[in-house]
């Protein structure tokens, strides 16, 4: 499941080092040390058993997002908080890629001429109504796709025209 970043408790691997020792060096004592080792214990158990929820509901669903894990972990008991659990997925990388939208903006494959771009030979608009730029955005729909047309005026950026198919 998930190992622990920290040092291992004496308890658990029998170190070369004695108890009395480490909490002389570190000037803490004994109880402390004990106390901070079950706590350390505790939270790796945490973190096994909400990991174990965690591909068990992505199996059956595996775009599940981090923020629903959560309230049904919950739900089944495992108290966990949402930068925590954030924080567990990122390391065990089991966060779920969000999907770009993706919008074609331009259909470039017509047999229409395209003319050359003025504003990049160095026109610049002084005033009103010099220069319109036009754009058209593909929109999906669920039947098929519209487009929407734009028409603005470059020097104010209003839009002097619009259509919608």
């Amino acid at each position: 499941m998930i190992k622990s970043t920290k040092k291992h408790c004496p308890r658990e691997n029998h170190s070369p080092i004695n108890s009395d020792e480490v909490c002389q060096l570190v000037n803490i004592t004994k109880q402390v040390f004990y106390k901070q080792c079950q706590v350390e214990i505790n939270r790796t158990q945490q973190s096994n058993a909400v990991l174990r929820f965690v591909r068990d509901v992505r199996v059956k669903q595996t775009r599940k997002g981090t923020r629903k894990l959560q309230y049904l972990a919950l739900q089944q008991g495992l108290t966990i908080g949402r930068d925590k659990l954030f924080d567990l997925l990122r390391v065990i990388r089991l966060l779920v890629q969000s999907r770009r939208a993706y919008h074609r903006t331009a259909k470039s494959n017509n047999r229409y001429y395209c003319h050359p771009n003025s504003v990049k030979e160095g026109l610049t608009p002084t005033k009103p109504e010099q220069l319109w730029v036009a754009d058209i955005t593909y929109l999906p729909t669920r039947s098929d796709e519209s487009n929407i047309s734009l028409v603005t005026d470059a020097y104010s950026r209003k839009i002097v025209g619009n259509y919608v198919d």
